[in-house]
């Protein structure tokens, strides 16, 4: 299996979704089995990598943690986890 067919494009959100109480949710979809190799690590670090920039991003930001957030101060990291 290649590393594009295990995880699609490496920068790019999978699935992300807002839960009824107004949270976005992010999910990364891996198809096939996690192995130790070099390559698949350095794979699945790329993908949660552009995940984490990309909650950092103005965009995200301004769409969506004005509404989930409702004026509460948030961290990032805990956001991201």
């Amino acid at each position: 299996m290649t590393i594009e067919e295990m995880f699609g494009d490496l920068y790019s959100i999978d699935i992300m979704a807002e839960k009824k109480t107004g949270e976005i949710v992010l999910f990364l979809i891996c198809y096939g089995f996690i192995d130790g190799e070099e390559k698949t690590q350095r794979a699945l670090l790329s993908k949660i990598e552009a995940y984490l920039k990309y909650i950092k991003s103005a965009e995200f930001q301004n769409e969506y943690l004005k509404r989930c957030c409702h004026g509460r101060a948030f961290d990032l990291c805990s956001l991201a986890l």
